[in-house]
């Protein structure tokens, strides 16, 4: 649960990157081909870019979330269906989910690359060999 909570700041940051092609879109324009290009530009370039970098941090400060990619993909379902977009849309969930994977395996990396190797244990002497002659 404790992880739940803390993966909600960057879901939030996904979910509003997923807002972006209704907003940028003028309520005039939903069938002319500017606001539609506006669109749909912003759902290959922007909200990838969002869900991968809202992944990369959450793997990077938390942990890896096996579920955090499956549930931003989740996330854009309901947001597919507001205007400019339609039914259509749905196939963008496949990229969030495939994005989000690729920021959580660049938030690992980057948790793992950015820690220092622990310190070996003191040893005692080594136990003695024992030798047959």
């Amino acid at each position: 649960m404790k992880r739940l909570t803390q993966s909600l700041p960057y879901l939030a940051a996904a979910i509003v990157g997923y807002f972006v092609p209704a907003a940028l879109t003028p309520l005039g324009a939903f069938g002319s081909g500017d606001g539609k290009a506006i669109a749909f530009s912003s759902l290959l370039l922007i909200n990838p870019i969002v869900t991968a970098a809202a992944a990369a941090l959450l793997t990077r400060r938390h942990g890896v979330t096996w579920w955090f990619p499956v549930l931003t993909a989740a996330a854009f379902l309901p947001i597919a269906l507001i205007p400019p977009l339609n039914d259509s849309a749905f196939v963008y969930a496949g990229l969030y989910l495939v994005t989000g994977a690729l920021g959580t395996g660049l938030g690992w990396l980057l948790r793992t690359w950015g820690r220092k190797p622990a310190d070996p244990a003191p040893t005692a002497d080594p136990a003695p060999s024992i030798t047959t002659n």
